[in-house]
């Protein structure tokens, strides 16, 4: 495999760093986006031949180690021992879509973002704003974080696939009480927040409040309240997996297969039909 010698020519090639510049580079098996402040980042990413190469329509990008520029908003990066990409994408209304084929950790910070996972494992975070977030295929956790968020854990799972890939929401750093039914409807969150967790996400995680969680008819339910009084009702799917944890939790199946446990505290559990 042609080595490429990045770090030695990366000078060469490099746009003049600025304040409101981004930035790109290879350290300890991982590839790292970082924007610049005050930036409105469009970011892609993709594979070449043994290069990453990533472009921002909205910001110049600075090459670090192991990355060269292409043009001064285009960078390319060298993907040998390459096992893990970071975004993190800070302020502004941003964008991001990734097609790499390794686990990817995106971050939306501030601002309204639209964050694109890639086809295998990834964790996506949007922060405070109006974020839309889509995991596609993969065993992808969603944090939408303050904020109206539109969560889509991308392609369902298929019954006869094994391993089974499952998508996740998660509230775990909530402190108040949150309210998530899986049907597409811009009403999940806390009061008023106003997420939309969509019908192709099986996983739902509370917090530390008290919680409701409502599944659909599809193939999973899964469901773990955390701490807090919680109640999860898994309606009509298929499997339904309610985790009550910490707490006195009220836990209802529906038809389908069940399988409930409530956790440490008084809990009421009832299996459906």
């Amino acid at each position: 495999m042609r080595a490429l010698c990045f770090a030695a020519i990366a000078l060469a090639f490099a746009v003049p760093a600025s304040a409101h510049a981004a930035s790109a580079g290879v350290g300890r098996n991982t590839l790292t986006f970082e924007a610049g402040p005050g930036e409105a980042n469009r970011v892609s990413i993709a594979t070449a031949p043994e290069v990453f190469r990533i472009a921002d329509a909205g910001a110049a990008i600075v090459p670090g180690v192991g990355c060269r520029s292409l043009t001064p908003q285009a960078v390319e990066c060298e993907r040998r021992r390459v096992q893990l990409l970071i975004v993190r994408l800070g302020d502004g209304n941003d964008t991001v879509s990734a097609s790499v084929g390794i686990p990817t950790r995106l971050n939306g910070g501030d601002g309204d973002d639209l964050l694109e996972g890639t086809e295998v494992d990834d964790i996506l975070r949007g922060g405070p704003g109006a974020d839309h977030l889509f995991g596609s295929d993969g065993f992808d956790t969603l944090e939408g974080g303050p904020g109206p968020d539109l969560l889509s854990g991308g392609t369902e799972a298929v019954v006869r696939e094994i391993p089974l890939e499952f998508d996740f929401v998660s509230y775990t750093s909530r402190t108040a009480g949150v309210r998530v039914t899986i049907d597409g409807i811009a009403d999940d969150g806390e009061p008023g927040e106003g997420d939309n967790v969509l019908p192709d996400v099986e996983v739902v995680l509370g917090g530390r409040g008290n919680d409701v969680l409502i599944g659909n008819d599809g193939f999973v339910n899964a469901f773990a309240g955390g701490r807090g009084n919680d109640t999860l009702v898994g309606l009509g799917g298929d499997i339904d997996l309610l985790f009550g944890e910490r707490g006195r939790d009220d836990l209802s199946g529906g038809a389908g297969v069940d399988i409930l446990d409530g956790g440490r505290g008084d809990d009421i559990l009832r299996g459906g039909s």
